[in-house]
């Protein structure tokens, strides 16, 4: 289950997806914040073919 504060990036790749009915390989770039590094946002993501690629630490 997502926590009630990542539920906001959640619905929004929901949306995108839904809308946009990318045809090609999608890539999610983020940070590292805890909200895009979940198990249950890369479950999500996996569901709509969505690629996820975080930035490198320095």
């Amino acid at each position: 289950m997502i926590a009630a504060k990542d539920e906001l990036v959640a619905d929004a790749l929901r949306a995108a997806c839904r809308t946009c009915r990318p045809a090609g390989p999608v890539i999610f770039h983020s940070d590292r914040g805890c909200q895009y590094t979940s198990r249950e946002f890369a479950l999500l993501a996996m569901e709509f073919g969505v690629r996820l690629s975080v930035g490198r630490t320095r």
